[in-house]
């Protein structure tokens, strides 16, 4: 697991608790997705909220409180700060050492460091201090006891609007949030499947066209799509760039790159 250093913390909307993201950094266990923790779980639904709703309680997931390696003291003599840890341990984790920094160091900040969480693909863990951290994560994890949690990443834009890996509690969840993300699930899968289509990744990768990153998007995306390869730009970050120029290109420019022409080849 590695620590997420951006967009940690709790969810709220009009006082009330709807979840915690768990942030993000650029690093590549971040990159990977969260294929091991949808399959613990057992994220088997459709589009939408059905598809993020979980099914399963991991066998290895643990609610723990006042973990005496969980603060980083400034002194021997600083005083006892409450604790509480909500974790999805894998084979070989290992409980993140003085995650916390203690409220009497003179970097302390609390919205820094009264919430972390590090995460992978396949574990997690979400630490905090102070009492009302800990209630807040005492109500998540009893969400999680009556399978009452969405778990975010997946086709469309994260809806909780924040990078990374979160939890969101479905009763809590909103009716307006319910439908922007089946509407973004539902324009990812018409991208995916219009991408598929022109049949571009396999033809580059035939004619030996490298890169690192082949990402689509709408071209139209602030009026009405009709789905079709003439709507779709791809963010194109190529292999071999002393050659080939980056940036976002169509189809028919991606096609001219299989014969050598086109923006894309450097002359």
């Amino acid at each position: 697991m590695r620590r997420a250093t951006n967009d940690t913390g709790w969810i709220e909307l009009d006082g009330a608790l709807l979840g915690v993201a768990l942030g993000f950094d650029f690093v590549a266990e971040h990159e990977f997705g969260t294929r091991g923790i949808r399959e613990d779980f057992d994220l088997s639904g459709g589009p939408g909220t059905d598809g993020r709703k979980m099914r399963a309680i991991p066998k290895n997931l643990m609610f723990l409180e006042n973990q005496d390696y969980a603060v980083a003291k400034p002194r021997k003599n600083s005083k006892d700060v409450r604790t509480a840890m909500l974790v999805l341990a894998s084979d070989d984790y290992q409980i993140p050492k003085q995650a916390l920094v203690h409220p009497s160091a003179s970097y302390y900040d609390s919205k820094r460091d009264d919430v972390v969480a590090f995460w992978d693909e396949r574990s997690f863990a979400v630490i905090v201090q102070g009492d009302e951290n800990i209630i807040k994560l005492r109500r998540l994890w009893n969400a999680m006891m009556a399978k009452d949690v969405l778990v975010g990443m997946g086709p469309g834009t994260s809806f909780m609007r924040k990078g990374g890996l979160t939890f969101m509690i479905d009763a809590e969840f909103p009716k307006q949030w319910r439908e922007d993300l089946l509407a973004a699930d539902l324009d990812a899968i018409a991208l995916d499947v219009a991408c598929k289509q022109t049949g571009i990744a396999d033809r580059l990768k035939a004619a030996g066209r490298r890169y690192y990153a082949l990402s689509p998007r709408w071209c139209n995306k602030e009026g009405v799509s009709n789905g079709s390869k003439d709507d779709i730009r791809w963010w194109l970050n190529p292999c071999d760039q002393d050659k080939n120029n980056y940036g976002w290109f169509s189809l028919a420019q991606l096609e001219e790159w299989i014969q050598g022409k086109g923006p894309i080849p450097k002359t």
